[in-house]
């Protein structure tokens, strides 16, 4: 287990185990289901945070105190969409860098390098809702199996149902998101 395995042992009350486990097959569920919009949200709301101080920042000092509550609304608000929009980027951008980094360790050639991060880039931006899917699957897939086993399950059965919850929350996320485009 490696969610609900507490270092302190024997120091954590069984009942705090249990309310830990019951809290993470929630989290299990959301990610599996719900995986891409939460990272969305997350994305939308971290950029909107930023936003939210700047705005404030700005606003009162050209305002005051009604200048502080309208750019912190407005910037919450522009900045939090610029982060929902610009997730497929930031994906891009970390699987371009992964993959240039690894052409420069493998190749002596700058050039080639680059090339490569620019490639996995684009990929990277262009399958970023699936890549967010899949991986969103399968980690509340992983923290169901941890779930399973803390509740007593065989490791066999743990990682058959963990398999079929990732590919059932894989599924259900994609057609979310074929059901979200409009008809042709």
């Amino acid at each position: 287990m490696f969610l609900l395995h507490h270092p302190f042992g024997g120091v954590v009350p069984p009942d705090l185990g249990l309310i830990a486990a019951l809290l993470y097959l929630v989290l299990a569920v959301c990610l599996l289901f719900l995986g891409r919009s939460i990272i969305k949200a997350l994305a939308f709301v971290m950029a909107g945070v930023a936003g939210m101080v700047l705005g404030g920042l700005g606003g009162a000092a050209l305002l005051g105190g009604v200048g502080l509550v309208l750019g912190a609304a407005l910037g919450f608000l522009a900045f939090g969409m610029i982060g929902y929009f610009l997730v497929p980027v930031g994906i891009g951008l970390a699987i371009g860098y992964a993959a240039y980094e690894i052409a420069g360790y493998l190749t002596p050639y700058y050039l080639v390098a680059v090339l490569v991060g620019v490639v996995f880039f684009v990929a990277g931006a262009v399958l970023a809702d699936r890549l967010i899917e899949a991986a969103t699957a399968f980690l509340g897939a992983l923290i169901v199996y941890d779930v399973a086993v803390y509740f007593g399950s065989p490791s066999l059965v743990a990682v058959a149902a963990a398999v079929l919850l990732g590919a059932a929350g894989f599924a259900v996320q994609n057609e979310q998101k074929k059901a979200q485009r409009p008809a042709a």
